[in-house]
């Protein structure tokens, strides 16, 4: 066993040591989408993945940092076990792999720049319609909930709230839920929305990921960490164009594979850090047979209850712009 790998083994160090350790060997090169959520970066995650230069992906290591508190090295913990680090460390292999984080999960400030000076760029900044990114989000929320919900919101059950909401004693929740996603009318829920799960609202407005988007931008400039944006809409559009575009920021050859794939492709693709919890998240992304192309038409800013209308216009929108007209955009007919 050489110094290198013994060092690389140590089992005094934390798992962020040790990935630092192999990023500074020349052994890992880490490749970073980031994104707030509903941009489509999974489908983009799987589309790297199966980039035959692309070992592993590592699917929102902070997941569980961001969502219940937990200390900073079980993302490093995930991301190592993910791609078999303690084989890599006894090993003379080098690889690349590729990480797809949500903004609001990994936060701001030291967790984000320690990471990032981690990562080889450009980072992929993924960005959306936040009407659009809200109300996928809103409806994944809805489509997850038990009666456990309606009660911390004052009801007996999930029937029993959209019975009192609807006026209609037969009121079915799918059934009322079905028509409100067709209708694109998410108003009535604002309740549910805004009901008390272990001392936090169901649904914050630092989960629309928006927040968090200016801040990391920003930190990438100071830090002089390399970076671009893209739009999901025109990766939809035109998803061949697009991907060779990253394929060339992350010098690896464009693979046919990469937009065009079937389920049993993505049966392997790792999704979640929840288990079962997450899996309706995605759903439709494992029936696809590629990039979807964009069909879905913007709610109006009325469609969403007053707490996600102010948030929309204050916070998500503004956000959204500034990253439209950053200078490292990458547009379609760039490509």
């Amino acid at each position: 066993m050489t110094s290198t790998t013994s060092s690389l083994s140590s089992a005094n160090s934390t798992y962020k040591q040790r990935i630092q350790a192999l990023v500074d060997n020349h052994r890992l090169k880490i490749r970073v989408i980031l994104a707030p959520p509903r941009t489509s970066s999974t489908a983009m995650e799987a589309s790297c993945w199966l980039n035959s230069g692309i070992k592993y992906q590592v699917h929102e290591p902070f997941d569980n940092v961001g969502h219940s508190g937990a200390n900073v090295d079980e993302a490093y913990r995930i991301i190592f076990e993910s791609i078999d680090g303690e084989a890599l460390e006894q090993s003379a292999e080098s690889m690349t792999i590729c990480v797809k984080e949500m903004t609001f999960q990994i936060g701001k400030g030291k967790y984000f720049t320690d990471f990032m000076r981690m990562v080889e760029g450009p980072v992929i900044v993924l960005v959306r319609n936040p009407l659009l990114t809200i109300e996928s989000r809103i409806r994944r929320v809805l489509e997850g909930l038990d009666d456990e919900i309606a009660k911390a919101a004052g009801y007996p059950s999930l029937d029993a709230f959209v019975q009192k909401k609807t006026g209609d004693p037969n009121a079915s929740w799918q059934a009322v839920l079905e028509a409100r996603k067709e209708a694109q009318d998410y108003t009535i829920f604002a309740e549910l929305l805004d009901a008390r799960i272990d001392n936090e609202i169901l649904f914050p407005d630092w989960k629309t990921g928006w927040e968090m988007l200016g801040d990391q931008l920003a930190q990438l400039q100071v830090t002089g960490k390399d970076y671009v944006v893209m739009d999901a809409t025109e990766v939809r559009m035109d998803p061949e164009t697009m991907m060779q575009r990253v394929c060339e920021l992350w010098n690896l050859t464009y693979e046919d594979k990469m937009v065009h794939w079937t389920p049993e492709d993505l049966e392997a693709l790792q999704t979640g850090q929840m288990g079962q919890e997450q899996a309706h998240w995605y759903k439709r992304l494992r029936k696809c047979r590629g990039f979807e192309a964009p069909a879905e038409c913007p709610p109006g800013l009325d469609a969403f209850p007053e707490r996600f209308q102010r948030h929309i216009l204050e916070v998500a929108l503004p956000a959204y712009l500034r990253a439209l007209r950053d200078s490292r955009r990458v547009r379609i007919a760039e490509g």
